[in-house]
């Protein structure tokens, strides 16, 4: 199948920043179940690009920008350029 293995992808301000404000356990699970919830087994847990976009609150404003461009039309036509000879 095509593929791209991009060493180093995002720049390491991006990269720290991303993760030292990737959402907690909690936020997450509160963002699916609601703020008195539990984890449960065996379930996945996420918060969806179009939740993080009718609520800001939930992610920082640098995961709203990632979230927003990489499920962006802009993206998609990056892609579909890159891979458009393998997969026609």
């Amino acid at each position: 199948y095509p593929h791209i293995v991009i060493d180093n992808a995002l720049d390491a301000g991006l990269y720290a920043e991303l993760e030292r404000t990737y959402p907690s356990d909690a936020d997450i699970l509160r963002a699916n179940d609601g703020p008195n919830a539990k984890m449960a087994n065996n379930k996945r847990y996420q918060i969806h690009s179009l939740q993080a976009k009718r609520n800001a609150s939930l992610v920082s404003p640098t995961w709203n920008d990632f979230v927003a461009y990489h499920s962006s039309r802009d993206f998609l036509v990056e892609v579909l350029r890159l891979f458009e000879r393998p997969i026609l």
